[in-house]
């Protein structure tokens, strides 16, 4: 656990650092992980080459989804964001097929296939997220980093208040065929972890509202109204990244792994500290 907090606040100080640097860097370093974390998939799921290149050609697909609205919509703002807003709740719908899918198979004993897991898995649920963050990175900076700071933080307070909670009170196990070690004191840990995180942010930083994709219900709040919105929205998000987490351990305990890589000392491989954000970062931009 030690080096587990070590090098996640070490990571945080550098990530931010990273983010403050002009553009188009930032974006560019989103994009430099999302291939690693590609890779990590394709490595993990060992799956045939061909199904790699068709998983490959479809991620290619998915960026181009953002270049494709802004061709499609011209100078028009609103239908920009109304044809975003598509895109993403349609993504959304098939992202919470696969992971059914991911999820029922380990449960069942009979997981999803290599070749069917890269092909839809690395535009789904790698190259999605990643063209996500990539876009807010490429606001420009001091905003950029705030946006994504802000995000991260909720995602993986998330991850360690479920991972803290876990280890002081777990006992109900949650999942125990695809993920073992969560509980539902962690999952519930989690939640108001990330409650308290946005209550924090919604408090201290109200001008950046919009930017977070915070719902308009926090403008002018009280602080007791901001409490409970902060708490609701905290256990929908939390939820969330409970969902992808639990995505990404159906895909390592198919495989017989339990860590996508060692590039982050003590959390694993990219690929297991971006798992929260495959529908977390999705579902406040939903509600903008």
């Amino acid at each position: 656990m030690v080096i587990r907090i070590i090098s996640g606040v070490v990571g945080a100080v550098i990530l931010l650092g990273l983010l403050m640097l002009p553009q188009p860097i930032p974006p560019i370093l989103v994009i430099l992980a999302g291939l690693f974390a590609a890779y990590e998939f394709i490595v993990l799921t060992r799956a045939k080459w061909g199904f790699v290149a068709g998983g490959l050609l479809l991620s290619a697909l998915v960026l181009a989804l953002l270049a494709l609205t802004a061709m499609l919509t011209g100078e028009d703002i609103s239908a920009r964001f109304n044809l975003w807003g598509l895109i993403i709740t349609s993504l959304l719908f098939l992202q919470l097929v696969l992971v059914l899918r991911l999820i029922n198979g380990v449960q069942r004993a009979r997981p999803m296939p290599a070749s069917w897991t890269v092909l839809w898995g690395l535009p789904l649920l790698v190259a999605w997220p990643f063209t996500l963050l990539a876009y807010l990175a490429w606001v420009p900076a001091p905003l950029s980093a705030g946006i994504l700071v802000i995000i991260l933080a909720l995602a993986w307070s998330a991850d360690t208040g479920a991972f803290v909670c876990g280890k002081l009170f777990g006992k109900r196990k949650l999942i125990p065929k695809v993920s073992p070690g969560k509980t539902w004191e962690g999952y519930i840990g989690g939640c108001f972890a990330v409650s308290t995180v946005l209550f924090v942010v919604a408090l201290l930083a109200p001008s950046y509202h919009s930017f977070v994709f915070i719902p308009r219900v926090f403008f002018h709040a009280s602080v007791g109204a901001t409490a409970l919105y902060s708490l609701a929205l905290g256990f929908v998000l939390g939820t969330a990244a409970l969902i992808g987490d639990l995505a990404f351990s159906a895909v390592k305990r198919a495989r017989g792994v339990k860590e996508s890589g060692t590039f982050l000392p003590g959390h694993g491989g990219i690929l297991d500290r971006i798992d929260g954000l495959v529908f977390f970062r999705q579902l406040p931009s939903s509600q903008s």
